[in-house]
């Protein structure tokens, strides 16, 4: 297979996979946690700012990330916002992730560049960990949402003042017996694109 056939294939084959697929009996090795941060490093950015940061959470520290989410989920919501379901599932997060990253952007404060093209360059960080997942088997998901990016969470991960995050990587071993349906897409690429 050339190079060409084993990336596409890897590109073609990426799917986020999502907790409920996951085998929370298992872990993933800290030597495959590091490829898939190490893979985020080579991704390209401007001026070479390098804006990715991440914290990693597994075990117990899994744990109290969560109790920290469900705390402030609770403190958050309104009561008529409130539900049940959605603690149960963050309970269930904490169970069945092997791994959690917290991914941020960290902003130049010399930089001039703009806050977007800083934005896109942890973006591709992302998809070079969601490919190096892939292509090791893991089952990995972006997930963003109103409680990462409170402030309240960024308060907890002590984060800095020009720092943001930009969602969680969650990530576990998937289950056995997973059957993975094949992409759809809307519309064609050839629908998305003008030649000229």
């Amino acid at each position: 297979m050339s190079l060409f056939e084993y990336t596409k294939e890897i590109i073609e084959s990426r799917r986020s996979i999502f907790p409920t697929q996951l085998d929370g009996s298992k872990s993933i090795s800290k030597k495959d946690v590091e490829a898939i941060l190490l893979s985020a490093n080579h991704a390209p950015s401007h001026y070479k700012t390098e804006p990715w940061r991440f914290i990693v959470f597994s075990g117990t520290a899994l744990n109290s990330f969560f109790e920290k989410q469900i705390e402030l989920y609770k403190s958050l919501t309104s009561e008529a916002d409130y539900s049940e379901l959605k603690v149960k599932k963050m309970q269930m997060k904490s169970n069945n992730l092997s791994h959690l990253i917290v991914v941020i952007v960290h902003y130049n404060p010399a930089s001039k560049l703009p806050k977007k093209e800083e934005e896109w360059a942890v973006a591709c960080a992302v998809q070079n960990m969601h490919l190096t997942a892939t292509s090791l088997g893991i089952g990995a998901y972006w997930g963003t949402g109103k409680l990462a990016y409170s402030n309240e969470l960024h308060q907890f991960l002590g984060l800095k003042e020009n720092e943001s995050v930009m969602g969680l990587f969650q990530m576990g071993i998937p289950k056995a017996d997973l059957k993975l349906l094949d992409k759809k897409f809307t519309t064609s690429i050839e629908e998305k694109t003008t030649w000229i």
